[in-house]
């Protein structure tokens, strides 16, 4: 632990991909904390993103999400903090040594403020304890979490605290403690100025006040206005900031320059309005002071914000994303897009976030990203874990083995989970189990792949997850009139011609029976084990009975009654115009009849929590039935057409009916209200409600224009659909479910994602559903009955790459050559040299993230009106060699035969076959650029002659057989970066 505030803790961490020690700053006992204020959290994490580059402000590299809160990945600044600095010096500046060093500390931190100014940000809790040193002895500006925006209006509130209350408290215990946690302001005492107790307006101001008494703690080692040595109350501290005068700084420390100790009184000033409004006004004061006091001048001048390239704007965009600024975040990655096409991650997030909103098909997504898992290795295994969470589970296996055969991904745990996660899902036990121990030795602290292989000791052998169960065929039975899954979901029963077949969950028929039939439309309803075969104007009536293993049906009965269903196990509704229960037992008839209805009923709902029948038909009326005296309490109207569907809402207050007109009426059943009314172009043919309150959804199944069901989501707390699919609905424990002709899918709610995708080769005729089982019966075109598995759970959706972002040296190094570069270009093109120009304008869009530059388009654009086509040709071209995705090779080597060349783009090599121009296979295994390739005529004793060698910026070097791809020999032959290599004959 680095350190803890008012509202989080500071770790160091490592970053193993990135190699790369890393601040992780999280919320303060997260969960435990009485009035833990996530939205202020999420406002910091955005105001740390905003803030970009700069060298005088800790960098915010990335942002992640765990358990719903944002955390923050920072540059480590492990030179401590400018508070244990002055707690451990034996005293103010008296060397010119020690003066220099003092005045650079503040400057460093004008400038830092300087910087979050310009970006729109008060800070307004600048203190020594945020102002942080790197091992360079760099001072910069840390901890955002109280920033707030200038444009808007910054007002403190005291939470109902009256000023006399808060100037009455106890003795402050600790010099820097803050007031964050206690609800009476934001900021820290000894450095809050006078508007932030008066709860007036906080702008910039408020920083160059703090920084002011920052100043005099540096320059003099005392407070402006607490002496050394006491411990003032908070009331006392008020009073001073309200009213006290300050000294000046030369009456405490007589060294410090006259102009500074002016300087600093005049940023002390009681009203924002009497203050510098910028830092940089304080900054050349402090540049005047250091020359003063040092005998020099001050050697750097003002930093500027270095500008995010596109892995940098990957970054900010999945950092965006993770704190729910999706707009925010999609215009990131279009910038990083403009910048620099094809960029692997930048498109890779893209195409799953947009997937993951709805922009896109899950198809379009699967689509782009298999196109994509073929530009390199790191796309394959990103590709891989999407196929993951689609549940393409062999294909995932392929991409990510492929992946980890790389040198470059090898030791990659979070590669070797997904894998072992893959194989778990397919049932393959073992290679499961190796996978989970590879990840778990190459990190740790994974406690997935712990707790998986702790679930595989357990188990003797894998269920399936998902896909197919079971399949038979019933091909020889004919036409299926009708079939319907029995409640326990142990049974299937079928109705082919006159006769009914029951077959258990395996597809295999248990017991038959022929009835004889009067219509040719018979329809089954079930309860339990009991079955009644609806034919017109007459019913039969049966029970399944399974006694040691033995299938019958028994009690075999006809009623001459039309059925309508079971109400509950014991009664059954029969009629038409009038209602009449009766025990399914028997047939005997049980309470009065329901008299009301004047044309046929279509459908009913029970009511079991109250008692209560609700039913509709062809008369265009919704009932309400009490069913101890037969009466019918309220009458629902507003239809034009026959009613077909009801759906009953929890909790018995909500009731949805749909017609054949495609009208869908909301009721409030306790006064029989309409709600709302939704229309729909064309018949309904059924309600399904989904979940409790306020929360839940309806879905409504319509016959469209063209005669296909579609499937309508409505959100009932807004009464607003939100979406339609073409199919059917059935119901799938996570989310909802759709199917149609050629397979089914699989959606999330409130979302709508489309998580799974299961296509049907012979077609679907038919889905059995139950709430309940997360598994579908499927009839097929061919009479095939599919049982399908589902997932129990929503999948997790893929991770969003981050890109290693290079460290603020290697940004500003790039930066300079990139500027050295172009000035050279430009120089050359005012000269007329434009071949020269051209050259080092290539050399320039060379530089990593600069490839389209706006300055290198616009010299790229004039230098295309001075050199025609053909002449560029011959400057740079003789064969195109294209590689996947378009990236940029930096460098090549040709063969001394003149018919191969190998390239190289990042850490990827590829070879070429130079008389067709085609690519002939790529190596990766150089875990940096690779700097230098080089053909070896004299490698005929390692196998093969000639051999290709290659040297990469991780001190390495590589010996390849280029015949078959093979990686001969790998040594580390530097302590630093290689820079240039070349090879000497034999």
């Amino acid at each position: 632990m680095l350190g803890k505030g008012g509202m989080g803790v500071v770790y160091q961490v490592f970053h193993r991909e990135w190699n790369r020690q890393l601040a992780m700053k999280v919320p303060l006992a997260l969960g435990d904390q009485e009035g833990f204020d996530l939205k202020r959290w999420v406002r910091e994490a955005h105001t740390w993103i905003d803030l970009g580059l700069h060298p005088r402000v800790v960098s915010c590299w990335f942002v992640r999400q765990w358990k719903g809160v944002p955390i923050l990945f920072l540059d480590l600044y492990s030179g401590g903090s400018l508070k244990e600095r002055l707690e451990t010096r034996t005293g103010p500046p008296a060397t010119p040594e020690e003066w220099g060093k003092a005045l650079t500390w503040l400057i460093h931190a004008c400038e830092g403020l300087q910087h979050a100014h310009q970006m729109g940000l008060v800070h307004r809790d600048i203190k020594p304890a945020n102002l942080l040193f790197n091992s360079e002895d760099t001072l910069a500006v840390t901890d955002f979490g109280l920033g707030k925006a200038i444009s808007k209006t910054a007002t403190e509130s005291f939470e109902g605290e009256s000023l006399e209350a808060v100037m009455n408290s106890a003795a402050m215990s600790k010099q820097e403690t803050s007031l964050t946690r206690t609800g009476v302001m934001s900021g820290t005492p000894h450095y809050a100025p006078p508007e932030q107790w008066m709860q007036k307006q906080v702008g910039p101001e408020a920083d160059i006040y703090a920084l002011a008494i920052v100043a005099y703690e540096v320059l003099t080692g005392r407070h402006p206005y607490e002496p050394p040595g006491e411990r003032w109350t908070l009331g006392q501290l008020i009073s001073a900031h309200l009213m006290g005068k300050p000294e000046l700084a030369s009456t405490f420390h007589p060294d410090v320059p006259q102009n500074l100790a002016q300087a600093l009184v005049y940023c002390l000033g009681k009203k924002a309005t009497d203050r510098p409004r910028y830092p940089n006004e304080l900054r050349e004061v402090l540049i005047h002071a250091f020359k003063e006091r040092t005998g020099r001048d001050y050697a750097f001048g003002m930093p500027q914000p270095l500008s995010q390239r596109a892995d940098a704007l990957n970054n900010k965009a999945v950092s965006l994303w993770s704190i729910g600024l999706r707009d925010e975040a999609v215009q990131a990655w279009g910038e990083a897009d403009r910048l620099e096409r094809n960029h692997l991650e930048v498109t890779y997030n893209r195409m799953i976030t947009s997937w993951l909103t709805g922009r896109r098909s899950a198809l379009e997504a699967e689509t782009a990203i298999r196109e994509l898992s073929t530009a390199s290795v790191r796309g394959r295994s990103s590709a891989g874990m999407f196929m993951l969470s689609r549940g393409r589970y062999e294909e995932a296996i392929s991409m990510l083995q492929e992946a980890l055969e790389s040198a470059m991904l090898t030791d990659d745990g979070t590669i070797w989970r997904g894998l072992g996660e893959a194989h778990m899902a397919a049932g393959e036990r073992e290679r499961a189990q190796d996978a989970f121990e590879k990840a778990l030795a190459l990190i740790p602290t994974d406690q997935f792949s712990k707790r998986s292989i702790d679930k595989l000791a357990k188990t003797g052998s894998l269920e399936k997850r998902e896909g197919v169960l079971v399949s038979s065929n019933w091909k020889a039975r004919g036409r299926l009139a009708d079939w319907l899954l029995m409640e326990n979901s142990q049974a299937i029963v079928f109705l082919f011609g006159n006769k009914l077949v029951v077959a258990g969950r395996d597809g295999l028929e248990k017991v038959s029976l022929e009835i004889p039939m009067r219509t040719n439309a018979p329809v089954l309803r079930a309860k339990n084990s009991h079955i009644f075969v609806v034919d017109g104007q007459q019913a039969w009536f049966m029970s399944v009975v399974i006694s040691e293993g033995v299938w019958k049906l028994v009690g075999l009965r006809q009623w001459p009654h039309r059925v309508i269903g079971f109400v509950n196990q014991d009664q059954v509704l029969t009629g038409d115009t009038t209602l009449q229960l009766r025990n399914r037992t028997d047939g005997s008839q049980i309470g009065p009849l329901l008299v009301g209805h004047e044309k046929q009923v279509l459908t009913f709902e029970m009511d079991q929590r109250n008692g209560k029948l609700l039913t509709g038909g062809a008369d265009r009326v919704v009932r309400v039935w009490n069913l101890k005296d037969g009466q019918c309490e309220r009458e629902g109207r507003g239809h034009q057409n026959f009613v077909d569907c009801l759906a009953l809402g929890t909790q018995s207050q909500l009731a949805v009916s749909g017609d054949r007109s495609g009208v869908v009426i909301l009721w409030h059943l306790p006064q029989m209200e309409k709600l709302h009314r939704f229309e729909f172009p064309g018949a309904v043919l059924s309600l399904h409600l989904k979940g409790s309150g306020r929360d839940q959804t309806l879905f409504v199944v319509y016959r469209s224009q063209d005669e296909v069901p579609r499937t309508a989501v409505v959100f009932m707390d807004r009464l607003q659909v939100v979406m339609e699919r073409a199919g059917s609905f059935f119901n799938w424990g996570p989310g909802f479910g759709i199917w149609q002709e050629r397979g089914l899918r699989l959606f999330g709610l409130p979302e709508g994602v489309e998580w799974r995708s299961h296509r049907v080769e012979s077609g679907i005729r038919d889905l059995l559903f139950k709430p309940e089982r997360d598994e579908v019966f499927v009839w097929t075109e061919e009479s095939e009955c599919v049982l399908y598995k589902l997932p129990s759970s929503l999948p997790e959706p893929p991770a969003l790459p981050l890109v290693r972002a290079n460290t603020l040296s290697e940004v500003q190094q790039a930066r300079q050559q990139f500027a050295h570069l172009m000035e050279t270009a430009w120089a050359s093109y005012r000269a007329d040299d434009w071949s020269d120009s051209y050259w080092q304008l290539s050399r320039a869009r060379l530089v990593e993230g600069y490839s389209r530059e706006p300055e290198t388009l616009e010299l790229l654009s004039r230098l295309a009106k001075r050199l025609c086509r053909r002449e560029l040709r011959e400057m740079w071209r003789v064969r195109e060699l294209t590689a996947p995705g378009g990236e940029n090779s930096s460098r090549m080597t040709v063969d001394y035969g003149g018919s191969w060349a190998a390239t190289s783009a990042g850490h990827v090599i590829r070879l070429w076959d130079l008389k067709n121009g085609t690519c002939i296979r790529g190596l990766t295994g150089h875990r940096d650029e690779v700097v230098a390739l080089r053909y070896w005529e004299e490698g005929a004793r390692l196998g093969a002659a000639p051999l290709l060698m290659s040297f990469g910026a991780d001190r390495t070097a590589r010996i390849w057989n280029p015949n078959t791809g093979e990686l001969l020999k790998q040594s580390a032959v530097a302590e630093h970066p290689i820079i240039s290599a070349g090879v000497c004959p034999a």
